[in-house]
């Protein structure tokens, strides 16, 4: 099988692939995404040892770059599996977390072979979005009964109920945060739609 990243495709059955995944969950124990690890390992092959150096030197190149859609096909080279991961359903494509490296010196290395080990990850959404947490706080101004004091020429002030009930107004501030494409974006809580008389 042919293992493809970016535009750089390795030669079929160069590589042996490994797949490992990572759920990542909000505070509310729903799945976000998942951390998809791709894990390359093969070997370089050439007549002379300037043949191996300029395969290690495209080698080196083709992985410079992050971003980029990547994956195992069938040997026909255009059917896809499903190790396969597109730039446009992750967020940020493919990118390189270690190597191209060399794990292996000993015996012909370098003299018609190089081993070598790269460990590609993406994250893929789970959902179009979701809520990671929520947040509000209520608060009240008004209520109960008003309360005046009369003066009286002579004496102390008088206290009486003017009226025994008042409009209560209540005001509300919150946070919910989204989880949407790979970013957090906190939006805020929508107004109190009602009047409390109490």
């Amino acid at each position: 099988m042919i293992y493809k990243y970016g535009s750089h495709a390795h030669q079929n059955n160069e590589v042996a692939l490994t797949v490992a995944k990572r759920v990542v969950e909000s505070e509310r124990g729903e799945r976000l995404s998942t951390i998809i690890t791709h894990t390359l390992e093969g070997f370089l092959k050439a007549d002379t040892q300037a043949e191996l150096t300029a395969e290690i030197v495209a080698l080196e190149k083709a992985y410079e770059k992050n971003g980029v859609s990547a994956g195992l096909f069938y040997d026909n080279g255009s059917t896809k599996t499903p190790h396969y991961i597109d730039k446009n359903s992750s967020f940020g494509g493919m990118r390189v977390i270690e190597g191209p490296s060399y794990p292996d010196g000993t015996g012909a290395e370098y003299a018609t072979y190089r081993t070598y080990r790269i460990v590609l990850q993406a994250e893929v959404a789970e959902a179009e979005e979701n809520v990671t947490d929520f947040r509000e706080k209520v608060t009240f101004s008004g209520g109960g009964p008003k309360i005046v004091f009369q003066q009286p020429i002579i004496g102390p002030p008088i206290r009486s109920k003017w009226r025994s009930k008042l409009h209560t107004w209540p005001f509300k501030r919150g946070r919910q945060p989204v989880f949407r494409h790979g970013q957090h974006r906190p939006r805020r809580c929508g107004p109190v739609r009602w009047l409390k008389t109490l």
